[in-house]
C-alpha cells in the first residue's frame, strides 16, 4: 500500500524518471552520435550497462523508501525504455541505417577473417595456379 497521495506518487514518479534520464545522459554520448558509430561497440554496451545499473538502484532505492509501487513501475519502465533506446542505437549500421542483429555476423575469430578477406578482394580478380 502506497503512503503517497496520487499527486505525491506522480511527482516522485516524474523525478525517478527525471534522475533516470540523467544518468543515462551524462553516462553515456548521445543517441545519434551512438547511431553513426560502428556498431555493437564494447565500450558504449559497458557505459550502457553501467547506467542501466545506476538507474535500476535509484529506482529500487527510492521506491523502497517512498513504499510506492507507481515510483517502482514508472521508473523500470523508463530504464527498461531507455536501455533499449540505446542498445538499439549500438546495432545500428550507419551505412544502412538499420539495425544488424549480433547473431548475424561471425562467431569466431576464424569466422570474422574469413569475413573480412571476402569482402577486401574483387570477385573477378582471383587468380588460379592450375
Amino acid at each position: 500500500m502506497s503512503h503517497l497521495t496520487p499527486d505525491a506518487s506522480t511527482v516522485g514518479s516524474l523525478a525517478v524518471m527525471t534522475a533516470t534520464y540523467a544518468l543515462y545522459s551524462n553516462g553515456l554520448p548521445s543517441v545519434a552520435d551512438i547511431r553513426t558509430a560502428k556498431p555493437g561497440n564494447r565500450d558504449i554496451d559497458a557505459a550502457e550497462r553501467s547506467a542501466a545499473w545506476m538507474a535500476a538502484g535509484v529506482v529500487a532505492g527510492v521506491s523502497i523508501v517512498t513504499k510506492d509501487p507507481t515510483i517502482f513501475i514508472i521508473g523500470g519502465a523508463t530504464v527498461i525504455g531507455l536501455s533499449w533506446w540505446y542498445r538499439h542505437a549500438n546495432m545500428v549500421n550507419p551505412e544502412i541505417g538499420k539495425a544488424i542483429a549480433t547473431f548475424t555476423g561471425p562467431t569466431n575469430i576464424t569466422e570474422a577473417a574469413a569475413q573480412e578477406d571476402a569482402n577486401s578482394y574483387d570477385l573477378g580478380a582471383y587468380e588460379t595456379s592450375a
